[in-house]
């Protein structure tokens, strides 16, 4: 799968700044969490703060 951050969030749907702050960890959002780990086939690691 060969596709930059933008066209992926294109192709599935996924506002831009919502896989930045996951890639980030600015923010949860879960709902984009639970769709990118589906789509990868990962498991994000759940960090205590």
């Amino acid at each position: 799968m060969k596709l930059d951050q933008r066209a992926f969030c294109q192709l599935y749907d996924i506002p831009e700044n919502r896989l930045g702050e996951l890639i980030t960890g600015a923010r949860k959002a879960v709902r984009y969490r639970e769709k990118v780990e589906r789509l990868l086939n990962i498991r994000f690691s759940e960090q205590s703060e």
